[in-house]
């Protein structure tokens, strides 16, 4: 059942993941709150519900939609949930939230996943390119990964909390490019090697 509700509504999972880790601590996890924090919260499910239905029916053409109305409950929620000077949920849940939200957004973003049962597939051959890959070009990207991997470590040695950001945001603009340059300067000694 999970797996077909992924076929046809990949993001509804990970939508459901994100509401039970954050709106739904928030709104019954703690002290009363406002009728409207509940109904908001109540409203999420439901409208993921609602819009599984009408996309079985109608087509991917009310997915945003409905998945933009998940949203905006689960925004109204938070608004009418939160105290002065209180926060909603705890650390824990704080992080595991970012994560919930970044993997709905990026399901939401994904093309639709297609049923591998409804067409034959066939395997023609497999690749040896692997097989042939130098191992210098192996040794450079590796270096790369190790360089990106020492600008992480020499990030975490601060104190202030502004001079700590601004340090682990630039080591990982430095590592990406780290492993942009050591990989480009690996493939086209690739490429030159495999050429007749």
């Amino acid at each position: 059942m999970v797996g077909q509700v992924a076929l046809r509504a990949p993001a509804s999972i990970p939508a459901l993941y994100a509401w039970g880790v954050t709106v739904a601590p928030a709104v019954w996890g703690r002290a009363p709150v406002p009728w409207f924090a509940e109904v908001s919260a109540i409203a999420g499910p439901v409208i993921l519900a609602a819009g599984l239905l009408l996309e079985n029916r109608l087509g991917r053409r009310v997915r945003s939609p409905c998945l933009w109305a998940f949203t905006m409950a689960c925004g109204a929620c938070w608004a009418s949930a939160a105290g002065p000077g209180a926060s909603l949920l705890d650390a824990t849940y704080v992080i595991a939230g970012v994560l919930a939200w970044g993997v709905f957004a990026l399901s939401w973003a994904a093309p639709p996943l297609e049923d591998a049962g409804a067409k034959a597939r066939a395997v023609l051959g497999i690749s040896t390119a692997a097989d042939s890959f130098p191992r210098a070009a192996l040794a450079n990207t590796a270096l790369g990964v190790l360089v990106a991997i020492g600008l992480q470590v020499v990030a975490f040695d601060t104190r202030s909390p502004e001079r700590a950001l601004l340090l682990r945001l630039l080591s990982v603009a430095g590592g990406l490019a780290a492993v942009g340059v050591f990989t480009r300067a690996a493939l086209p000694g690739y490429t030159r090697s495999r050429r007749p």
